[in-house]
């Protein structure tokens, strides 16, 4: 299994870092959109 080290901007000063599969990245990709949060692989952040 492969992991992501990614952040997720909930509109704060801060970031939540968390390592996750890459299907859980995915599925928490999906579903933050519709709480209009973003979720990206921390190079992207």
């Amino acid at each position: 299994t492969e992991y992501v080290l990614s952040a997720m901007d909930i509109g704060s000063d801060s970031y939540a870092m968390m390592i996750l599969s890459k299907e859980d990245f995915e599925k928490a990709r999906e579903l933050a959109k519709v709480f209009l949060h973003r979720i990206a692989v921390i190079e992207e952040m």
